[in-house]
């Protein structure tokens, strides 16, 4: 048998790629948003690949992920079932919380990630997000559309607008990231415990 490892055995016989492959764990979580089971391919550097939110119903980001990367944003699933129990909370609130314990756990935006971030990074991601759900992409509104990006304070990959009320829902969870962080510094050493920073008004 070819070696699975040599991609001259592949491109002599392109057609038993699957064959070749080593095996690999086919199990899939369903998707957190939906509940639809991925679809499972090959892809070409990476082995088995997971696709889905490719439903106009599913309010998730649309993804394609290596298998062990999509199990990771599966545990959303779990995360939003620990919001859930909590009483009192209305949907939307269950949603801004869940999201960012989804930040936290899955995208890895740790507090001390964030507190990286002292330049406003946060509040002007969640203005994009915010800007954006107020006035949805179209052709005839391209120009108002690049100055809203403009204010994004990443790389462009990691702006991933999709539904106006998945949008919403980030806005929540980057202004509570931020608060939070605003918190944490008025309690630093360098503010005295907070006896430095400035008073609300």
């Amino acid at each position: 048998m070819p070696d699975p490892t040599d991609p001259r055995a592949v491109a002599d016989d392109p057609s038993s790629i699957v064959q070749q492959m080593p095996k690999v764990s086919t199990e899939v979580l369903p998707c957190p948003f939906c509940g639809w089971g991925p679809e499972i391919g090959y892809g070409d550097a990476q082995g088995l690949i997971v696709a889905c939110c490719i439903t106009e119903g599913c309010p998730g980001e649309k993804a394609v992920a290596p298998v062990q990367e999509w199990n990771r944003r599966a545990t959303e699933a779990d995360l939003r079932a620990e919001v859930e129990r909590r009483p009192g909370l209305s949907k939307a609130a269950q949603d801004v919380m869940a999201e960012r314990q989804r930040q936290i756990s899955v995208e890895g935006w740790t507090p001390e990630h964030d507190d990286a971030h002292d330049e406003c990074e946060l509040a002007f991601a969640a203005a994009v997000y915010a800007l954006e759900s107020a006035w949805p992409s179209n052709w005839q509104d391209r120009q108002r559309q690049g100055a809203i990006r403009e204010l994004w304070p990443w790389q462009a990959g990691w702006h991933k607008s999709t539904t106006q009320r998945r949008d919403l829902v980030k806005v929540g969870a980057l202004i509570l990231a931020d608060i939070e962080r605003l918190d944490r510094a008025a309690l630093s050493p360098e503010t005295d415990g907070g006896q430095d920073a400035p008073a609300d008004s």
